[in-house]
């Protein structure tokens, strides 16, 4: 065996080594660079998870239990407004607001739960009113 193969054995060593350095190189890059976005997401997800329970929290302990429903003032305005109207546009009226976003669900329950009733007892009150006539 010569010098010269021995250079040249050497040489390809170097080139092979080189190539592998790169290829394992590269694949680590991409690696990290998969792992970052894999834990940007994860941190991401786990701050809206917080955020979300942070904002349920805030609403069952601001007022959104059943017990003691929260009327607000333009809410009673507004019923007051809508009494002198037709039954059938008083409840598109309660629609249209909750729709708008003027009304939470459960006082637009609340209302139209109110407004059935009223028209219960307005039908019993005429047909009282035909019988003494």
């Amino acid at each position: 065996m010569g010098i010269a193969r021995i250079l040249l054995y050497l040489v390809f060593a170097v080139v092979a080594f080189a190539i592998l350095s790169a290829v394992v190189s590269a694949l680590f890059t991409a690696f990290a660079i998969i792992w970052a976005v894999a834990t940007a997401l994860a941190t991401l997800a786990l701050l809206g998870a917080v955020g979300y329970g942070v904002y349920k929290l805030y609403t069952l302990l601001s007022g959104g239990s059943s017990q003691s429903p929260t009327v607000s003032t333009p809410t009673l305005d507004r019923d007051r407004e809508t009494a002198d109207i037709e039954p059938e546009s008083r409840v598109e009226s309660i629609k249209n607001r909750y729709a708008s976003g003027e009304l939470t669900e459960r006082e637009m329950e609340r209302m139209l739960e109110r407004e059935i009733d009223e028209r219960e007892t307005d039908s019993i009150d005429r047909e009282l009113q035909r019988d003494r006539l």
